[in-house]
């Protein structure tokens, strides 16, 4: 499974790949069990994949009288990276007690991948933005403007300070 950032421009400011395990402990099954997964996790770097780096995550579900062992969450981070591949080596889960293979992964335990980026781009310096305001009562106010092409978000800010006039 790949997962690489997809924006071909502007200034990459921060980047940020992500493999979790988990156990989704509102669903059953509820028997006490051990998942482990190995992968072999490669990152995209200025358009080369570095060699694979084995990864183990592994998680728990025991809830055996309120004492038990319990991890529903493992997650590996791969920061600064442009892409992450992910190889599933081998997953294990295994009965604790008797030490015996399951012989399915249980229903609840999960594997995701996933990749977020904060870019920013060069906007045309000379593009006027013209609020409009609308009080629609004592207390409130509707604020519009003709959109940026390009633009994703606004920040809005408001100086409580001062009067409209």
């Amino acid at each position: 499974m790949t997962l690489t950032d997809p924006a071909d421009s502007g200034y990459l400011a921060s980047s940020r790949g992500a493999v979790e395990l988990r156990v989704e402990d509102y669903i059953g099954p509820f028997e006490w069990y051990t998942c482990e997964v190995r992968l072999a996790v490669s990152r995209l770097d200025n358009g080369d994949w570095s060699a694979p780096t084995e990864v183990r995550l592994k998680v728990e579900n025991n809830r055996l009288r309120g004492v038990g062992n319990f991890v529903d969450l493992q997650k590996y981070l791969v920061d600064g990276a442009t892409g992450i591949m992910i190889e599933i080596v081998s997953i294990t889960c295994l009965d604790p007690q008797t030490n015996e293979l399951l012989g399915t992964t249980p229903e609840n335990v999960s594997l995701t991948i996933s990749y977020e980026s904060t870019r920013y781009f060069q906007m045309d310096a000379y593009t006027l933005i013209t609020p409009t305001f609308t009080p629609l009562s004592s207390n409130e106010l509707a604020i519009s403007w003709s959109p940026i092409e390009g633009a994703e978000e606004y920040d809005v800010f408001l100086d409580v300070g001062r009067q409209l006039q």
